[in-house]
């Protein structure tokens, strides 16, 4: 390939790469506008209904006692909880619809951790007026929201915690599975301990953690369904950066990377060279991809 075709190459995967960035932007604004075009109520009474959660475990509960990797984060499920279940009162619109997804606001009171403020607002608890305030959130995306509102219109906290558990089982027993049929039973128990030390239950509990899990195990099973990736890596990776910078409320969001990179080295069969330039290519591009979506909040 002479330099003038390479060069062209490149602009044309730089081209490609604006392109779905601009595109899952503007997908992203569209379906974060539309989720906030639906009633707040139901919403509201399913979180006003989740109280007894939060009143019996607290701020950081462990599921074991003495064991932080067992911790679960209610303080951030809050604060997601409570920008999900936000209203103010104005006219409807699309124009104040995209403004709240823009801004993910929520009422906080003054003095009280976002749990016991979650709690209060959620009740409509009288005699806080002069502490209530809201505060925004714009630093991400949160685009959590989308699931997270569809959801809380017919279930609350408990329900969605428990359907959690229930898909984050089954697409690791799907993942399980594919690694037999592919002839891959040499990882199963490595992927086992990598499953045991991230704590599937502490995953499903907290609504902070479920987003880069989902991502990583989705990531997983698209690898494991079409092996040869040399084509089309780079792309893949990309998109999986923008995925974890739309989703993610800042967890670990390199886990998203990590895992993926792992399994893909490990299903490359070419030369180590070859293994290298595609983890060093699949590195860069997610990279690029996240962020390159987090700017894209502020362009929006």
């Amino acid at each position: 390939m002479g330099k003038r075709q390479k060069i062209i190459r490149i602009a044309g995967d730089m081209l490609k790469g604006i392109g779905i960035l601009a595109g899952g932007s503007i997908l992203g604004t569209l379906l974060l506008t539309a989720v906030y075009l639906l009633p707040v109520s139901p919403m509201k009474e399913n979180v006003a209904r989740s109280s007894a959660i939060f009143d019996y475990e607290g701020v950081y509960p462990q599921l074991v006692q003495g064991y932080k990797a067992s911790q679960l984060d209610n303080c951030t499920d809050a604060i997601m909880l409570g920008i999900a279940a936000y209203s103010e009162e104005t006219a409807d619109g699309i124009r104040n619809a995209a403004a709240l997804a823009m801004d993910a606001r929520r009422v906080e009171f003054r003095g009280d951790d976002p749990v016991r403020s979650l709690n209060d607002y959620a009740n409509d608890v009288e005699g806080k007026e002069e502490r209530k305030q809201v505060v925004g959130y714009t630093r991400y995306w949160h685009g959590y929201l989308i699931p997270l509102k569809l959801l809380l219109l017919f279930f609350d906290y408990g329900d969605i915690r428990f359907l959690n558990l229930f898909i984050q089982f089954f697409l690791t027993g799907w993942i399980m599975i594919l690694m037999v049929e592919k002839g891959r039973k040499r990882l199963l128990l490595p992927f086992a301990v990598l499953i045991c030390v991230l704590n599937p239950v502490a995953e499903a509990m907290s609504l902070q953690f479920s987003s880069v899990y989902y991502i990583t195990l989705l990531s997983l099973l698209g690898i494991l369904r079409r092996e040869k990736m040399a084509g089309y890596a780079a792309r893949f990776f990309f998109c999986i950066g923008m995925m974890t910078s739309f989703l993610d409320l800042l967890t670990y969001p390199l886990l998203t990377l990590g895992v993926p990179l792992t399994l893909m080295f490990l299903l490359f069969e070419g030369r180590m060279e070859e293994k290298l330039l595609l983890l060093v290519k699949a590195c860069c591009t997610w990279g690029l991809g996240y962020a390159g979506m987090w700017g894209c909040k502020w362009l929006v």
